[in-house]
Formats: structure tokens, sequence, C-alpha cells
């Protein structure tokens, strides 16, 4: 499915949004779990920080600090490497 530029810049504002939405409502514990995320994975805490709010699973996590709630969490990380394209005319 082909989205149009104004699509595909609505879909982009909504993303940032709940991006925005998602970081307004971390607090300390979720902190700590990026601090801890970013130190094992060898990233900036902002990094991890914006690949978990960025993530469909970020809802895992508020069920990871309830009260009675999942008793543990996965991370997967895997580095990608940029390619460069070179081409010639």
């Amino acid at each position: 499915m082909l989205l149009s530029n104004e699509a595909r810049r609505e879909v982009a504002k909504q993303a940032r949004a709940v991006k925005e939405e998602r970081r307004a409502a971390l607090d300390a514990r979720h902190k700590y779990l990026m601090s801890r995320l970013a130190d094992a994975g060898s990233l900036e805490e902002a990094a991890a920080e914006d690949a978990i709010v960025s993530d469909d699973r970020f809802s895992l996590i508020h069920e990871f600090f309830a009260a009675n709630g999942s008793k543990k969490l996965i991370f997967f990380y895997q580095d990608v490497k940029q390619v460069t394209l070179i081409t010639f005319k």
C-alpha cells in the first residue's frame, strides 16, 4: 500500500505524538531500566529511550511495573550497519 506524501506526513506526525506521550509518562523506574539497557548494549541512554518509546510493545513495560504484572522482560537489540550506496553516472 502506497501512501501519499500528505498521508505519510500524517502518519509520522501521529508517531511523534505517541512517542512524546510515552516520554511524558516515563518515571524513575523507566529511567533506571533504560540506564541498565544502555549499559548492557553499549548504547547512549537517549538511544535506548528512543528505541523503547518507539517500540510497538511499549505497553509490556507498564505490565511489568504493575503490582501483579509480568515477572520478566526480555529485550533484543541488534546493531544495524549503515550501508552507503554509491551511484555512478
